[in-house]
């Protein structure tokens, strides 16, 4: 009888163990499955491209608001002769801005509150820009119509003097004194319209009152002479002249800051994510080795139960877990030198001709694929713009010979290659070249054009002075350029030509 409890009670200690070894079995398996459902979700889950969405749009603002700015200064002294181009520019910098705050959606909450507080304070901007340029249209209007008309008043009035003095109706010192005040008027305001002199004020103001004066002096009529007309123009071009100035300095007032911060924060991000990106495809790599060693050991140890003769692999195996768990548990910027002193260590066991060298030739090779790369580079981490340029021959004249077209290749790829620029296409005719080339962001396109041009012009006139030497200037002051991909044949967009 006690035989037989003695039994029951060993069986019952047998079942506890072997339940107990279940349920921590199921727990580590759920534990397992966890972790690495953990580090597969946050390699796939950390998305560079609204970073880089973002750096393009940012670029495309840099770009408006420099050619807003050239406009403004352009409809100031009427090289235009409408305004679209104003309410072009802002359209499109409120379109990318809309676009700007759509991806900070997808961006970081640690980046995503300082770009919502920079798009909103650039859309404030905006909208007193839009404000200010509507005024600016209809002050400057104003302005520029008293400067065209007030010039073919005053020669009207000068044609009438001569018919006045025959009639009588003027004396010649008379019109000597009129037609003196009327130059002396103009001269001053045209004057006035491109300084800032406050002299100039205070002289045509003076003028204006002479007019007065010296009509109602000489007892003109309008008819007679239309003082009032020109002095109404006259006081809308001192009047007017100074709101407009006032309204294209804040016109001026360029977005660059804003611009500069948002390109700031989008870097930043752009940096912190790849960095991020990195350590978690490290800390994959390990744990996943770690999860091949055990699993490696826990199958030998199943084998050895069944066969004594594998307790031999146990040694090997220990040694094998110690190297990957001193690698595991090594700070980063000591991970390259133990990798190496792991990999020393795996060499030796390579050399067997059995399952343990093979197991640590493959550990071996897993250590080598893990070594994190170098540090990322900030001013690299953007890809690369393209951009097709064409060059143009002054007058496109006929200028270039085969030889000149080989020699301008082998000088522009020389030329590209130090300003860490990549010559992908080019091509040559008498009268232009062609080439497709890729640029970093950062780069002025305007000033590597001059470059490549001052540099070829010395070499043509340097080592093909006979051929072209009746010619002074070879290139055309105009080029023409577009965006592109990448693909020499697909342009994504046209940018008008330069001067």
């Amino acid at each position: 009888m006690a035989g037989s409890q003695s039994r029951q009670s060993l069986k019952k200690s047998k079942n506890f163990v072997f339940n107990k070894k279940n349920l921590l079995g199921a727990i580590a398996s759920v534990a397992i499955a966890l972790i690495s459902a953990f580090f597969i979700y946050q390699n796939f889950s950390l998305q560079l491209k609204p970073y880089q969405q973002s750096q393009r749009a940012i670029v495309a603002l840099q770009e408006l608001d420099k050619n807003f700015d050239l406009t403004i200064f352009k409809s100031r002294y009427q090289l235009f002769p409408a305004y679209d181009l104003l309410v072009q520019n802002l359209s499109q910098q409120q379109e990318i801005r809309l676009k700007l705050q759509a991806l900070s959606h997808q961006i970081d909450r640690k980046e995503r509150t300082e770009i919502k507080q920079l798009l909103d304070k650039r859309a404030k901007l905006l909208q007193q820009k839009e404000k200010s340029s509507e005024r600016f249209k209809s002050q400057n209007a104003l302005l520029k119509n008293s400067l065209r008309y007030l010039p073919l008043l005053i020669n009207q009035i000068e044609r009438n003097f001569d018919a006045q003095v025959q009639s009588e109706t003027l004396t010649p010192d008379r019109v000597v004194v009129l037609r003196s005040t009327l130059n002396q008027l103009i001269h001053n305001l045209l004057l006035y319209n491109v300084s800032t002199s406050d002299s100039l004020k205070t002289k045509t103001e003076a003028l204006i009152k002479k007019l007065a004066q010296l009509e109602v002096e000489y007892e003109l009529t309008e008819d007679e002479f239309p003082s009032q007309l020109v002095r109404s123009h006259a006081k809308i071009i001192v009047n007017t002249k100074p709101q407009v100035e006032q309204l294209s300095n804040f016109l001026l007032l360029s977005l660059e800051e804003n611009t500069n911060a948002l390109e700031q924060v989008v870097r930043q991000g752009y940096v912190r994510l790849e960095r991020q990106r990195n350590r978690y495809r490290f800390a994959s790599a390990i744990w996943f080795l770690l999860l091949l060693a055990f699993g490696n050991f826990w199958a030998i140890g199943k084998l050895r139960e069944a066969n004594p003769k594998l307790a031999r692999y146990k040694q090997k195996i220990q040694q094998i877990s110690a190297a990957l768990q001193a690698l595991l548990e090594t700070q980063r910027r000591d991970r390259a030198v133990q990798s190496e002193r792991t990999l020393a260590d795996l060499s030796a066991l390579a050399n067997r001709n059995d399952e343990i060298g093979q197991l640590a030739s493959t550990v071996g090779q897993m250590v080598e694929q893990s070594q994190p790369e170098d540090e990322f580079l900030e001013e690299e981490y953007f890809s690369f713009l393209s951009v097709r340029l064409r060059l143009l021959t002054k007058n496109q004249s006929r200028l270039f010979e085969p030889e000149i077209i080989t020699g301008l290749e082998t000088l522009f790829k020389q030329i590209l290659d130090e300003q860490k620029c990549n010559l992908l296409e080019f091509r040559g005719q008498p009268e232009q070249v062609e080439m497709v080339l890729n640029y970093p962001p950062q780069m002025q396109l305007s000033q590597l054009v001059a470059h490549l041009k001052t540099e070829s012009l010395d070499y043509i006139k340097r080592e093909f002075a006979t051929e072209i030497e009746k010619h002074g200037q070879i290139w055309s002051n105009s080029y023409w350029i577009a965006t592109c991909d990448g693909v020499p044949d697909k342009i994504d967009s046209v940018i008008l030509p330069s001067v």
